[in-house]
């Protein structure tokens, strides 16, 4: 819905999401243990082109606000918590590790197994949803 790639959803963090889209201007990167103990670290966009706000629907900010109230209820919440955490709502309370991409390769495979359609890799579904907005009659600019 954001057609964001997903290191830099991977980097969001409570303080980028406004109520109604997010704030797109760093990357989230896996290294190596050796180099940083957690394995991921924050880089920014290569380019100023590259920040960006992205308005989202209003069913994904709803989603998203139920999502921050229930992390909100832990004493060590932060605005600085990644949006998408390791956090399970249950578990794991740590806010400030993102969440594995092979976490998101796992739910994701198993999504298009269930449902029958054909394997499609996550930055494809960027180019899907930009074809989907042109089709639609979105402002070419503004989807570019």
């Amino acid at each position: 819905m954001s057609w964001a790639r997903e290191g830099e959803l991977l980097a969001l963090q409570w303080k980028d999401y406004s109520g109604n889209g997010i704030n797109v201007y760093k990357n989230c990167i896996k290294v190596n243990k050796e180099i940083n103990p957690n394995g991921f670290e924050i880089e920014f966009v290569k380019t100023r082109k590259g920040n960006r706000e992205i308005l989202l629907p209003e069913e994904v900010c709803l989603l998203l606000d139920g999502f921050k109230a229930k992390q909100q209820k832990y004493p060590d919440f932060s605005e600085d918590w990644f949006i998408f955490n390791r956090w399970d709502g249950d578990r794991y309370k740590d806010g400030t590790i993102p969440l594995a991409r092979t976490n998101i390769d796992r739910e994701r495979r198993a999504a298009i197994k269930q449902s029958g359609v054909r394997y499609i890799r996550l930055h494809d579904m960027r180019h899907s949803g930009t074809t989907h907005a042109i089709m639609n009659h979105e402002d070419i600019k503004a989807v570019s």
